[in-house]
């Protein structure tokens, strides 16, 4: 650590978009840069646990750690650091729980096994999703066509509408609290679109293989990677929160942190998670829709756990390891989802999830009592030898200090539709970064990357703006427009029905007339 507090960039937060940024302006731009991490280690959503195994202790991820073959700037930069990757385990039959541990299936591929009808809705349902997200232009989302409409309308209204079988919602359900860690009334079909179109499409985002989002891991851990860019760096200091950042100043910005530390700079990068951001004072204070932008986006529910065992006991057994389970919070087991875990080093484990509602169920309890529950489904999913583990680690990221939760923040209703503007838009000489603000893959590690690079170019090139230049939703002129149409829609429907009626009216007199004329005649 240099003892200069004056630097070219602050950056705020120490998971892989922050680690990441400093590298570039430090190492590509010849940047003074100073990272200040609130927790008391790196990675943000990235980290990694020492567990007992088979051949002793071996690492594992209890954040993210999956990669995407579309993910090309995560491939990228873990080529530079000279990380190797391996193929993520899925040779065999997976399981399904559905409701409870009395209903157990097999299956093979992406969809499980369900009957003919069921199946089909799937299908089409995931087709109709994806041609939902080709309409979607993640730059242009807040002037989208329909961006009223779906941004009023939850993931769970929607489904109940256009499922007609319990099963498939279950499934559908089930996938999406995985992705995204909290229930289908907590976002809209909007933001939903939004984040699968960031991702290539809804099935992408759910696959192993075929270019899907979970494809590789990494040899080692992920955490390795922050650990590799943060040894490059001369500047972080961990424990040091940000309390307050003033850039009254036109020459510098003052960056405080808890401690009463004071540090200068001409730019600070912002990347950590957008909820946190309301936790320090600005000078000038921070636009309104920024201030709203942070109060609307709360932090998923996650809790990922290990289990750790002599043998692959399930690949002798002809299964993936993969575990998917559609029960209730309170039900028997609380596993979401499971996958095969075994390390690089061939150390036998099954990763898991606790995801949305069930997550929130599961907070309460001890983790003894979690792995009690896991190990309950797991022997009924797996079978016995389930029980017989070496070691059992889970991590609730809800209790994570300057975090309360993984894997993402998401967007209440009208998020997008007022605050999305806000999300990348400098703000004076401070910028955005973290992966909520990429506009690829959004919510993954590639998309935190995206953001580094993006909050990156905008330093280099100056595409900065005076705080008073501040730009609101463009959402507001497309109201405008949206309102004109309307009015046009409206008097052209009222013209349509003044000449119905006119005609309705002329039909009925005509009508009465031939009744009228036929009544004399008949009476003649």
């Amino acid at each position: 650590m240099e003892s200069n507090n004056d630097f070219d960039t602050v950056v705020i937060g120490g998971g892989i978009a922050g680690l990441y940024a400093a590298y570039l302006l430090e190492k590509t731009h010849n940047h003074s840069v100073l990272v200040l991490e609130a927790k008391n280690r790196i990675g943000g959503r990235v980290y990694a646990a020492d567990v007992k195994c088979a051949k002793g202790t071996d690492r594992w991820d209890l954040g993210g750690q999956w990669v995407g073959e579309t993910q090309v700037r995560l491939l990228k930069v873990l080529s530079d650091f000279k990380i190797e990757m391996y193929d993520q385990f899925t040779t065999g039959k997976k399981k399904l729980v559905l409701r409870d541990l009395s209903d157990i299936r097999s299956y093979s591929g992406l969809i499980p096994s369900l009957g003919p009808l069921e199946l089909l809705e799937i299908d089409s349902m995931i087709k109709q999703i994806d041609k939902l997200c080709e309409t979607i232009d993640p730059e242009k989302i807040s002037t989208h066509p329909n961006a009223v409409e779906w941004d009023s309308i939850t993931l769970h209204t929607f489904m109940n509408e256009h499922c007609r079988f319990e099963s498939t919602k279950e499934m559908l359900e089930t996938a999406i609290r995985v992705v995204f860690g909290v229930d289908l009334a907590n976002i809209t079909l909007l933001y939903f679109l939004y984040f699968c179109k960031q991702g290539g499409s809804f099935e992408t985002l759910l696959d192993v293989k075929n270019g899907g989002a979970q494809g590789f891991r990494v040899k080692g851990t992920m955490y390795s990677l922050c650990e590799k860019i943060a040894k490059e760096l001369k500047n972080v200091l961990v424990g040091e929160p940000v309390t307050l950042i003033d850039q009254s100043d036109s020459d510098n910005i003052s960056v405080v942190s808890k401690s009463g530390n004071a540090y200068k700079c001409k730019n600070v990068i912002m990347a950590i998670a957008p909820h946190l951001v309301n936790n320090v004072e600005f000078v000038p204070a921070l636009p309104n829709d920024r201030v709203r932008l942070g109060e609307a986006m709360p932090p998923a529910h996650y809790i990922k756990f290990v289990a750790t065992y002599k043998k692959a006991f399930w690949k002798n057994k002809g299964m993936s390891g993969e575990v998917t389970c559609t029960t209730l919070p309170c039900a028997t087991g609380p596993i979401t989802v499971t996958f095969d875990g075994t390390t690089s080093q061939d150390n036998p484990a099954v990763v898991g999830f606790i995801c949305a509602e069930h997550a929130i169920y599961w907070t309460s309890k001890t983790m003894a009592e979690r792995r009690v529950a896991v190990l309950k489904t797991l022997a009924a999913s797996l079978g016995n030898e389930a029980l017989d583990i070496i070691d059992y680690v889970d991590k609730d990221w809800s209790n994570e200090p300057y975090n309360g939760g993984c894997p993402v923040n998401v967007m209440r209703p009208r998020t997008l539709l007022y605050y999305h503007h806000a999300l990348k838009q400098p703000y004076g000489r401070i910028h955005w970064a973290g992966t909520e603000t990429a506009r690829v893959w959004t919510g993954y590690i590639d998309g935190a990357i995206e953001s580094s690079l993006r909050s990156v170019s905008e330093i280099v090139n100056a595409e900065s703006l005076p705080v008073s230049e501040w730009k609101v939703s463009p959402a507001f002129q497309h109201f405008q427009k949206f309102n004109s149409d309307l009015e046009k829609k409206s008097s052209a429907f009222k013209w349509r029905f003044a000449k119905m009626a006119l005609a309705g009216a002329i039909a009925m007199g005509c009508i009465s007339y031939i009744i009228a004329v036929r009544y004399l005649a008949k009476d003649q």
